[in-house]
């Protein structure tokens, strides 16, 4: 269905809220979901710029350039920090199989630790190598050369 049957209604598509510090968007469809089977872009940047308000211009903890797609969390854990980087590189990355990995890499990594901490380690756990790392004030530069299905970084 191309068109919605009704012309029009007072249902919104999307809800956007600022109570105090606090910023909440609900989308009435599933963007996420419709932007993973199709692929359209506008439907990425109405993601990408939501987030961007629910932020309030706050920089991300974590951001991550290079080939692919690739999708990053990261937390506070006891001795540091963990990123997880989950490599979706793929022709098949919105069907629920997949034959064969794509490595993506090198990714140029910035991370921003909280309280001005000291990072004295950056680890490839899953690679089992240590990351060379650059710290100027509380964001952390460092490359993660190839993930091939997944990786985490642990930095403390």
């Amino acid at each position: 269905m191309v068109y919605p049957r009704i012309r029009q209604t007072e249902e919104p598509a999307a809800a956007f809220r600022e109570r105090g510090s606090s910023r909440i968007v609900y989308f009435a469809g599933d963007i996420a979901r419709s932007f993973w089977i199709s692929g359209n872009p506008d439907l990425s940047q109405l993601l990408i710029n939501s987030v961007h308000w629910i932020l309030n211009r706050q920089a991300p903890t974590a951001t991550v350039e290079g080939s692919g797609m690739v999708e990053m969390f990261a937390w506070e854990t006891e001795p540091g920090f963990a990123l997880h980087l989950l490599n979706y590189t793929n022709p098949n990355m919105t069907r629920p199989f997949v034959t064969h990995f794509f490595p993506t890499g090198p990714l140029q990594t910035q991370f921003q630790v909280s309280d001005g901490r000291k990072i004295n380690s950056v680890r490839a756990l899953r690679a089992l190598r240590d990351l060379p790392f650059k710290q100027v004030g509380s964001t952390l530069h460092f490359e993660v050369p190839s993930v091939l299905d997944y990786e985490v970084v642990a930095l403390s």
